[in-house]
Formats: C-alpha cells, sequence, structure tokens
C-alpha cells in the first residue's frame, strides 16, 4: 500500500488560433488566442483530474482550498484562460473556500457555477521559472549556433523538396526559424477552413512533421547544461527540491481523512519555503509545447509523439503505506518515490487511464526513488551554483531571481555595512561641516578683532606724536571724534582756522 503525497501537473494550453496570420488563409483578428475548442480541451483534463484525485482517491477536497491548491501560469492569454477552464474543470460548482478557518465575510455571493481561484504569473521577459527558454537571450544564441552547424544544413537538405514546394505555395521561406508558425498555421488552417485549404499543404505538413521531430530532437535532446538550466532548471528545482519530511507538529495538525503531508522545501533552497506554493498537495503550470520540450529534454523523455494541445504532464510523489505512522518521527526519504506519466495527445485520453506511465533516465523503475531522481537532477538546480552570476554571463541579465540562504545572509550583512557606513559617513560630514562653520565664524571674528586692535594703536601712535608736537587743536578735537593737525589740512581750511 502506498500514500499519495504530491501532484503536479505541466500541461499545454489547449487549442488557439495561428501565431501568425498567412495570405490565402483565414484571417484572424487576434492571433496566438485560446479558442472555444481549447477551452473545453482544458475543461476535459480538468474533469479528469477531479474523477482522478477528488472522486476516487479522495486526495483533493470537492471545493477549491486555498491550503491545497497553487496555480501558476505564463503571462499569455491563452494559458491564463487554460489555467481557469481546467479549474472549472476540477472544482466544479464549488464555494471558494480560503481555508477552515476562512470568515463568512470571505465567501463568494456569485453563482454556484462560478468558482474563482487565484492564478499566479509574472512579466514574460522575467519568466524564469515556467518559460527560461525565452527569457533568457542564452537559448537565442545557442539556436543561432545550431543553424550554423552541418546537422542544420543536412536536415534542411533531407527535406528540402517538401520544403521548397511549402514555401512556393504559401508564398514564404520554410525554414528552421519559422517552421513551427508555418506548419501551425496550415495545421489550424485546416481545422478551421477545411473547405478552402490546398489539401497538398495539408500532405506536405505530415510528410514534414518527422522534419519537425529531427528539430526538436537537436534542440531540445542535448547534453548542454546550460541549456538545460536556462530552459528548465528552475521548475525542475521548484517540483523536485521538496523535502516530504514534515515536521512533527505540524503534521499534527492536519488530519488524515484530508489526506495532508505537509511539504516543505529542502535545505538546498530555503527560500522557496515561505512561497505561497509552500506544502501545497497539487500545484498546476500551465504553460506550452516548449516548456514540456524543455521537460522532456532533461528527463530524456524522446516521445515519438510531440506535445499537442492540453498536453500533460503528471507527477506524482508517492510514500509507501507501511513507512508512515502518527505517532512515529517522519519516513525516511527512501520510502518516497516518484510517478510521472505523459499524454501527449488529447484525442488519446480514456476514462480510466487517462496517462501513460514513463520512466525518465534518471530512474532505474517505473518507482523512481526520490533521492536517486533528485540526486540525478539537481546539477542543473541554481541552488548548486551562483545563478546570479550565471543569469548575468549567459542571459544578460541583473535581475535576482533566485537567491540562495547564504547569499541572501550575506546580501542583508552587507546593506547592513552599507547602511552603517552611510550613517558613519553623513555623521562624520555633519560634524566636519559644523566644525568648518565654527571655525570660519572663528576666523572671521579674529580678523575682525585683530583689525579693530590695529586701528586703535594706530591712532594712538599718531595721536600721541601729534600731542607731544603741540599740534593738536583742542577745540575741534570735541567736535570730532579723530582730531587733524593744522599742518594736516588743506591750506584753505588752515587759514579759516588761523581767522
Amino acid at each position: 500500500m502506498t500514500k499519495l503525497v504530491s501532484v503536479q501537473v505541466i500541461h499545454r494550453h489547449g487549442d488557439r488560433s495561428p501565431l501568425e496570420n498567412f495570405p490565402d488563409f483565414k484571417q484572424w483578428p487576434l492571433t496566438g488566442q485560446l479558442t472555444p475548442t481549447g477551452m473545453k480541451q482544458l475543461f476535459e483534463l480538468g474533469t479528469l483530474l477531479k474523477q482522478e484525485y477528488v472522486d476516487k482517491q479522495h486526495f483533493l477536497k470537492e471545493n477549491y482550498d486555498y491550503n491545497d491548491v497553487y496555480i501558476r501560469s505564463t503571462n499569455r492569454d491563452r494559458t491564463l484562460m487554460s489555467a481557469e477552464s481546467l479549474l472549472m474543470g476540477l472544482f466544479p460548482n464549488s464555494k471558494a473556500n480560503g481555508g477552515s478557518n476562512i470568515s463568512n465575510e470571505f465567501q463568494t455571493d456569485l453563482p454556484k457555477d462560478f468558482n474563482v481561484v487565484p492564478i499566479s504569473t509574472t512579466d514574460v521577459n522575467s519568466e524564469y521559472l515556467v518559460r527560461g527558454y525565452e527569457a533568457c537571450p542564452y537559448s537565442k544564441e545557442r539556436f543561432e549556433e545550431f543553424l550554423k552547424t552541418k546537422e542544420a544544413e543536412e536536415l534542411m537538405n533531407k527535406y528540402k523538396k517538401e520544403i521548397d514546394e511549402v514555401s512556393k505555395l504559401m508564398n514564404t521561406t520554410l525554414d528552421l526559424r519559422n517552421y513551427e508558425k508555418v506548419l501551425d498555421a496550415i495545421y489550424v488552417e485546416s481545422l478551421y477552413n477545411p473547405d478552402h485549404i490546398n489539401k497538398r499543404l495539408v500532405e506536405l505538413r505530415n510528410a514534414l512533421l518527422p522534419f519537425q521531430k529531427e528539430a526538436y530532437k537537436h534542440f531540445y535532446l542535448t547534453d548542454d547544461t546550460d541549456w538545460k538550466i536556462a530552459s528548465a532548471g528552475m521548475l525542475l528545482e521548484e517540483m523536485f527540491s521538496t523535502n516530504p519530511m514534515a515536521d512533527m507538529q505540524i503534521q499534527k495538525q492536519h488530519s488524515h481523512e484530508d489526506q495532508r503531508q505537509m511539504l516543505s522545501f529542502d535545505s538546498a533552497s530555503p527560500n522557496l519555503a515561505s512561497s505561497p506554493k509552500s506544502g501545497k498537495l497539487f500545484r498546476e503550470y500551465s504553460a506550452h509545447d516548449s516548456t514540456l520540450k524543455c521537460l522532456l529534454g532533461v528527463l530524456g523523455l524522446d516521445d515519438s509523439v510531440l506535445p499537442y494541445y492540453s498536453a500533460v504532464l503528471i507527477v506524482e510523489l508517492h510514500k509507501k503505506d507501511d513507512a508512515y505512522s502518527a505517532d512515529s518521527e517522519p519516513a525516511p526519504l527512501s520510502s518516497y518515490y516518484w510517478k510521472f506519466y505523459y499524454q501527449p495527445d488529447e484525442t488519446k485520453r480514456g476514462t480510466t487511464d487517462i496517462w501513460n506511465q514513463v520512466k525518465p533516465v534518471q530512474c532505474s523503475s517505473m518507482d523512481c526513488s526520490f533521492t536517486e531522481f533528485r540526486d540525478s537532477v539537481k546539477s542543473v538546480f541554481p541552488s548548486q551554483f551562483a545563478f546570479e552570476d550565471w543569469l548575468v554571463n549567459k542571459c544578460h541579465s541583473t535581475e535576482q531571481i533566485y537567491l540562495s540562504d547564504e547569499k541572501i545572509k550575506r546580501m542583508a550583512a552587507e546593506e547592513e555595512n552599507e547602511e552603517r557606513k552611510t550613517r558613519t559617513w553623513t555623521a562624520l560630514l555633519c560634524s566636519a561641516a559644523g566644525l568648518l562653520f565654527l571655525a570660519i565664524v572663528g576666523l572671521i571674528i579674529v580678523i575682525f578683532l585683530v583689525c579693530r586692535a590695529s586701528s586703535g594703536k594706530l591712532y594712538a601712535k599718531q595721536r600721541s606724536r601729534h600731542v607731544a608736537n603741540g599740534r593738536i587743536n583742542t577745540t575741534y578735537e570735541h567736535s570730532q571724534e579723530y582730531p587733524i593737525a593744522k599742518e594736516d589740512m588743506p591750506d584753505e581750511s588752515s587759514q579759516l582756522l588761523a581767522k
């Protein structure tokens, strides 16, 4: 017997309009947008998840609970709407519940068929978690290098006839830069405008599917560690660095009926423990076909079918039931194992076995040892090295996307030291300015006193000399602060005084 501990679902968005409009094809007012068909596909996927994890295994509650569920999406309309559609299938007729202790004022008054669930996202240029292959310029640089390789040239030559014919019929140039957009446009046109599309284009697209798969293998299935870090490193660490050994006090706060096994993050990435995704039983990542390709590339899952709309990778964490006891210490890591399921084609999903179990290259069996897998993939975890330095060197980024615990402490200490230095220098400058001001004022006073004293001495000396010579007019002296001798006056003034 085993116990299900957590479920993580990574899926592609549903059916959408083409990424680009081409001449002679249906002109869509908005490109890359989720269609009603796409909404239905994700709703059905959510319904299947409900049947498995709510109705059958009773792993999740019937109503949405913030404590159990975390949703993350890329910042694209089609993925955000896909996440919403899946949630409506997973929690139909659900009353929003933020937790068992939620007050009535937070209960929704919306119609019972309407359920509001928070979906987390971030800016496209900072999406290193779910779409790092696009956010990091290194992937583009690596693609440009691939275009110059002999393998790329041989691939184009191998399918030259079909490529040239498609280019002629569509009045464009099909190459390794745009083959996905061109072949995607043909596929969408065949679905939404089947009577109008040139049937030869449909045949050519089918003939070029091996070309598309080979291009995918060359680019995504690689031993390039930097590429793995850029394209899937952060997502892999978020998914697989969890430590299922919960604190006993936390475990006792939750009943066994809730099937809750609180998840905390491993010491390799302790700064993630305060994240809203920490401790969730169910996580959904609404993403793209390239997201799945990057993950499949790292996992070594060379599937013959490319991820179609609503393709899904499901990762379950299990624990051997005999290793669990409410009154004992937490079970050892050796009792935990992963199960991987991948279904790239929504048309092949059944109602009972909706996913095909797969085995990553890091695993020795279908029931993949927790530590075996984590130790095999952690070489691409950002916490294993200075990720910021890597971002600067490989992604030309100055953003602080991932910070190790040691770096957080070091940065906090450095910031505190800088603040202390700033305060010290500010105090010193203020003191110096005050002393300088006092010195200037004192100097001015000293100069004034010296000048006044010098003037007084000069006057006294001159007066003494004139008195000694008998040349002081005492009458005039009383009417003038500084008496002047007759000899020192102009001639006219002397004559007037003489009279």
